[in-house]
């Protein structure tokens, strides 16, 4: 009885001792699959896309181009590489604004477009333009407004100013940088 006994738990543990040699890794390995549905894909794709918008009067307000975009419906997003936007206001006597940058976000349908990475803003004007540059900006289309709290270099027709957080409205021209200002102001003779 003890023999059999014995030879009962060699085979068993024989058998068992197979089964793991044959297993592939795999099955011991403990891995915690993300569903497909968890991952995020983009709902459209597009390649040198161009997007305007009118108002009333039909007149252009707004032309965003981009290199490449996808929209992710369910988070109401629109993520962009190498955005160009040009913001020409409510009327045509006012100076569009440009804006550029590596990457960039359109949030809630062009509510708010938040822009990455060597992000540059200009308006033409007859004596020199006007810049910004910064690592982050947030623009508000609606509201001609823009805003950041990274590092941001203004310069105009004989200013430049250096600063950290900066609130901006293009359309009254008044740009209010938030800390750490140093300005330079060249007088012209």
């Amino acid at each position: 009885m003890k023999n059999a006994l014995m030879a009962i738990v060699i085979a068993l543990a024989l058998i068992v001792f197979v089964v793991f040699w044959d297993s592939p890794p795999e099955v011991f390995l403990s891995k915690n699959k993300t569903s497909e549905a968890a991952i995020s894909q983009a709902n459209s794709y597009m390649i040198n896309s161009q997007t305007r918008t009118f108002n009333e009067q039909g007149l252009q307000t707004f032309n965003l181009k981009t290199t490449r975009g996808q929209f992710f419906k369910g988070q109401d997003k629109f993520v962009m590489d190498e955005p160009e936007m040009k913001a020409d206001g409510d009327t045509p006597d006012q100076v569009p604004w440009h804006l550029t940058a590596n990457t960039g976000v359109v949030f809630n349908r062009g509510e708010r477009v938040v822009m990455r990475g060597n992000v540059l803003a200009w308006q033409e004007a007859p004596g020199g333009n006007t810049q910004i540059k910064t690592p982050q900006l947030t623009f508000y289309p609606d509201q001609d407004r823009a805003e950041t709290d990274r590092k941001v270099y203004l310069s105009s027709p004989g200013t430049t100013l250096n600063g950290v957080g900066m609130k901006a409205n293009f359309e009254q021209q008044t740009f209010q940088l938030l800390s750490k200002v140093k300005s330079k102001h060249n007088a012209i003779h």
